[in-house]
């Protein structure tokens, strides 16, 4: 499996502090972006990788690369409501990094990453009382989100891809709340043989579709909840330059990117500029550049993400 880094890794410095909320509606491209703040209560602790936001909750973790991981699972008004280890039978290590768990709207969450260097998907009842491990070998997921129909989507690669041969294996995979695999989509031999498509990529989720965004793949794809796909559009972002990504019910897909020097406007560095997609012409159109914003997830019509501050925040506007 192989390792995340960058944006979507380990923070180094301070560690994201803060959660942003923004009404999605209200952002207009070139206009600067308000967001309001609510103190998560208590913060997670420091040095972890970034969190997301997903099936009405925000998800960190702690612990991340240990023998027991824990999710932190915090509700709109930042307060902490759930503490789940994750456990894998028999394994000394575990890895869960960033976009590697997700939440479903009932309680349900899904865990994806490597234990003793082999792939699982780990399902966890609600109640927290109930995990069931699937051993996912030779296969590895690298991201996970629950579809609108309450499936498991998984992205990943198969441990015997051969940089130097064209594979032909589906990346990305479907379970149910069992653990059977139920399907599958986007064939490998899709993509260059020495890329990573599935690298640093994100599985988003709104009330009809699922998308798969790939910085390494260089593209945006969605799907209908059975697996159809819908679109595909290109995309060419430098994986350092990338600060999250987020698909809203109303099916506007954000994109947060560094800004450059020129369009910081006086602004300190770091700063973010928000990215929104045009579908009619398949392009990305950028705001102005704001204050850093790590982009962690959509509720709703509502862009959720955080930035570094002295103090974990959850921040919203209406």
């Amino acid at each position: 499996m192989r390792a995340r880094h960058g944006a979507f890794a380990g923070a180094s410095g301070p560690w994201m502090a803060a959660l942003l909320l923004v009404a999605a509606q209200t952002i207009a491209v070139g206009a600067q972006a308000a967001w309001e703040r609510v103190p998560l209560s208590p913060p997670p602790n420091g040095g972890e990788p970034i969190g997301r936001w997903s099936g009405g909750a925000y998800l960190a973790i702690e612990e991340h690369s240990s023998a027991a991981p824990m999710l932190l699972v915090y509700n709109q008004s930042g307060e902490l409501f759930q503490r789940v280890t994750v456990e894998i039978p028999g394994a000394g290590q575990i890895l869960i990094l960033n976009d590697w768990f997700a939440r479903r709207a009932d309680g349900y969450l899904a865990v994806v990453g490597a234990a003793s260097g082999v792939g699982f998907l780990d399902i966890i009842s609600p109640s927290a009382k109930s995990q069931t491990v699937v051993r996912l070998f030779p296969y590895g997921a690298e991201a996970v989100t629950f579809g609108p129909d309450g499936t498991i989507w998984t992205a990943g690669i198969e441990n015997h891809d051969d940089p130097g041969t064209r594979q032909d294996y589906l990346i990305l995979r479907r379970f149910d709340i069992t653990g059977k695999q139920v399907g599958g989509a986007v064939p490998r031999s899709e993509f260059p043989v020495r890329s990573a498509p599935t690298a640093a990529s994100v599985l988003v989720s709104s009330k009809d579709r699922v998308g798969w965004f790939s910085p390494f793949g260089q593209r945006y794809m969605e799907f209908t909840a059975g697996g159809k796909e819908l679109a595909a559009y290109a995309l060419s972002v430098p994986l350092v330059d990338i600060r999250g990504f987020a698909l809203c019910d109303d099916n506007r897909a954000w994109l947060g990117i560094s800004g450059s020097a020129e369009e910081s406007q006086g602004l300190k560095e770091p700063h973010t500029v928000l990215a929104s997609l045009d579908r009619a012409q398949g392009t990305w159109t950028k705001g102005e550049p704001q204050a850093y914003v790590h982009i962690h997830g959509c509720s709703g019509t509502t862009l959720i993400g955080g930035s570094y501050l002295d103090e974990l925040k959850l921040l919203a506007t209406r």
